[in-house]
């Protein structure tokens, strides 16, 4: 997930996005490509055997609670409040309520059109829907990956931009790890998500960039 941060820097210093579009396109397919055909198995099997070993009460609970952050709620309610910085013209907001409202309505999507039943291992949570791709993954990479292109683009000191974006990307990863662990999704569920929502971001901040939008 550490490339979401390179896209997002790429795309800021106006380096290449559309090669990063298409390298994410490919890799995107690739993985339904390997879905369709029901060779995904190595890497869904793989990271979650990987991952349980790690299975703890303590890293069960820190789970429970770090995936809420990527509820639909908990995005509502950020987004809701990241819209106050209008009342001072800070207009690159607008950009992420669009871009929340995009991941959501791909996300569904792809999932009535995939139809991906859930993991049939012991869930730990009970979640509802389809499986594919993980609508939190998309959810986490393009809110808070967008608040790190806004830190990133923004008048702080370098210590400060690298400290928050990095925290952030932290955030992303654990809760993209804790759908695995959970046992909700499959790896492949997340890497989908994570993969469509860096190219919504690169897409979106391209945009921004393009028309010099800097407030």
């Amino acid at each position: 997930m550490e490339i979401c941060i390179v896209f997002l820097y790429n795309v800021y210093m106006k380096k290449s996005y559309k090669r990063d579009i298409l390298v994410l396109s490919l890799l995107f397919i690739s993985l339904l490509v390997l879905l369709l055909f029901n060779k995904t198995s190595f890497l869904d099997d793989y990271f979650y055997n990987k991952l349980i070993l790690l299975e703890s009460n303590n890293l069960t609970n820190y789970f429970l609670f770090i995936t809420k952050f990527a509820n639909s709620i908990t995005i509502v309610i950020l987004s809701v409040i990241s819209l106050i910085p209008l009342i001072f013209k800070y207009k690159k907001t607008l950009f992420l309520i669009g871009a929340i409202i995009i991941s959501t309505i791909l996300n569904q999507s792809l999932k009535h059109i995939i139809k991906r039943d859930r993991p049939i291992v012991i869930n730990k949570i009970i979640e509802n829907g389809y499986s594919f791709p993980s609508g939190h993954a998309m959810a986490s990479v393009t809110f808070y990956g967008f608040i790190i292109y806004l830190i990133i683009s923004s008048k702080m000191s370098p210590s400060k931009k690298w400290i928050l974006s990095l925290l952030l990307l932290f955030l992303i990863i654990n809760i993209c790890l804790s759908r695995i662990y959970l046992g909700v999704h499959f790896t492949t569920d997340v890497l989908a998500g994570v993969m469509l929502s860096c190219i919504l971001l690169v897409i979106t901040i391209h945009f921004i960039e393009k028309i010099n939008w800097h407030n």
